[in-house]
């Protein structure tokens, strides 16, 4: 296990009563560790155990729990997970959650029956008021995240022309479009071809998969949005950056470098007016675990349109979304000059997260699916 949500998953397990083991490991290759496969065998042989779970699904984990007969469940918060993953889906235990509907829906479509959708969770922070706190991080508007690099820009080097122009007319296309994946289609095998036949001509004999480019290309729209939102905002607005990636901006923003997860971002939340979430392009229809994140800790999401959201709150009265780079900067004008409605829509939001994401209700959900509770 690890990630952001470990600490929340473990401290549930153990109020619903349940005994927890953690085991710590660093794969270097997911999918051929003989020395993990060695050690997580003794270890299960050496206790007694109901079930293994993790965070993200790991083939080798799923290898080894399958010997011992136990199910495996996993949670992911990523989208899409990597193609390579999927020869190990079949384990008859296993118990693949994913908070993405339209990632779960291609799994389904391709006829695997033990991944299930289940939306993420946001586990408490408890806050206090700190003036220093609020003079440290507050802000009209901050952004806690990465640009993404532009490995796009590196897998079309080889390209021919049309094949490049039509790649381009696909990202733009696709940047207009929320909620929808039209890559998956505009990737068709001809291009695919094309693409593969102008690495073989340069003698690279890697072969690029259709998901391969599709994620390239939607992480690069991902960059080309955030960039000109942080951009934009830092013309008009008091605006702060959170990451460990380097950019050089034109207009207004601060670079404040990296916040840790626990200790300082919830305050971040707290404390600045706005909070931007451009969705990474790759989720399609999930909620992500940053826009939980900032409305948990009692901050103001604005966040681009994702179809999950609309599940649970509503634009204007508990989030506050955007379709187009225009509307996000037309409502961050708006709401930064109208705090009572920006405040309302921040209280909503907080009290539909603490009533509807918590922890404990997905891990019961899950431990019901396997039959666990």
């Amino acid at each position: 296990m690890g990630s952001y949500t470990y600490r929340d998953i473990c401290k549930t397990f153990k109020q619903l009563g349940h005994e927890v083991r953690t085991v710590y490991y660093n794969f270097e290759d997911r999918l051929n560790d003989a020395f993990f496969v060695d050690k997580f065998t003794e270890k299960m042989r050496s206790i007694k155990c109901d079930l293994v779970f993790s965070v993200n699904f790991f083939p080798l984990v799923a290898l080894v729990a399958d010997n011992f007969k136990v199910p495996y469940l996993s949670w992911s918060y990523d989208s899409p997970l990597a193609e390579s993953l999927e020869t190990f889906f079949n384990f008859e235990r296993n118990y693949i959650f994913l908070f993405d509907k339209a990632e779960v829906h291609e799994y389904v479509k391709r006829g695997h029956t033990n991944v299930f959708h289940i939306p993420l969770a946001a586990g408490d922070r408890k806050l206090k008021e700190n003036s220093l706190l609020k003079e440290k991080y507050s802000a009209e508007v901050s952004f806690v995240g990465q640009l993404y690099s532009e490995m796009y820009e590196a897998l079309i080097i080889p390209l021919d022309d049309y094949t490049k122009g039509y790649l381009e007319s696909a990202l733009m296309a696709q940047q207009l479009i929320y909620g929808e994946n039209i890559l998956k289609y505009m990737l068709n095998s001809e291009i695919m071809v094309r693409v593969n036949n102008a690495y073989e001509a340069i003698g690279n004999k890697y072969k690029l998969t259709k998901l391969g480019l599709q994620t390239a290309i939607q992480k690069k729209i991902t960059n080309i949005e955030r960039i000109i939102l942080m951009e934009t905002a830092g013309k008009m607005f008091d605006t702060k950056f959170y990451s460990n990636d380097l950019y050089d901006f034109q207009t207004d923003v601060k670079s404040m470098g990296m916040v840790h997860y626990f200790n300082e971002m919830p305050y971040v939340f707290k404390y600045s007016k706005i909070n931007l979430c451009p969705t990474v392009r790759s989720i399609i229809s999930g909620i992500p675990l940053r826009a939980l994140d900032i409305m948990k800790c009692g901050g103001t999401l604005l966040c681009s349109w994702q179809p999950e959201l609309m599940e649970y709150f509503e634009d204007g009265e508990s989030v506050i979304l955007y379709s187009s780079l225009e509307e996000a900067v037309d409502k961050m004008d708006f709401y930064l000059r109208n705090d009572t409605s920006r405040e309302k829509i921040c209280e909503r939001g907080n009290s539909i997260v603490n009533e509807k994401f918590r922890y404990e209700d997905r891990i019961v959900e899950m431990l019901i699916k396997v039959k666990r509770y």
